[in-house]
Parts: structure tokens; C-alpha cells; sequence
């Protein structure tokens, strides 16, 4: 599936769910973390693009 967004902080902000959602559905420890560090990143991304 192709999915076109509008800017790179909707994309930064949809990957961030995305992450989020794969971190409480991660059956390892290892797994959810890496999901939740890799959420963090997009939202620190996205935070500096929005200011």
C-alpha cells in the first residue's frame, strides 16, 4: 500500500503511532523497546520541524 502524506510532520507524527502501536503489540522486552526508542525519535523529529 502507498500512502501520500501532506508534509513531513504528518509522516513524522504517523510513524510515531505507528512505532507506539508495534511497542504494545511486541512480544520481547528487546522488541517493545527498540518500538518505543524508535517513537521517540519520530516525535523529537517532529517537534523540532514544528517549531
Amino acid at each position: 500500500m502507498i500512502e501520500v502524506f501532506e508534509s513531513r510532520l504528518r509522516f513524522l507524527t504517523h510513524c510515531s503511532q505507528r512505532e507506539r502501536l508495534l511497542a504494545a503489540a511486541a512480544q520481547t522486552v528487546e522488541a517493545r523497546r527498540i518500538h518505543q526508542k524508535l517513537a521517540q525519535m519520530y516525535e523529537r523529529e517532529a517537534t523540532r520541524i514544528d517549531r
